[in-house]
């Protein structure tokens, strides 16, 4: 079993989460933290679920 978690955060309370799923998404997130002043606004909420893996390999070529 491996542990897989998600980020999220919501910018309205009438729209919902916005997922981050990738670099640019962490950066996006970023950049709107350091345009709030208030610390607490747009919070990252962490969903923590086990999954269970299949270990056989998916090759993809390049």
């Amino acid at each position: 079993m491996k542990l897989v978690a998600s980020l999220k955060y919501i910018l309205k309370e009438d729209l919902p989460p916005i997922r981050i799923k990738n670099d640019n998404n962490v950066l996006s997130y970023i950049l709107l933290k350091d345009m709030e002043r208030e610390p607490a606004k747009y919070p990252i909420i962490v969903d923590v679920v086990e999954a269970e893996i299949d270990n056989t390999s998916i090759t993809v070529p390049l």
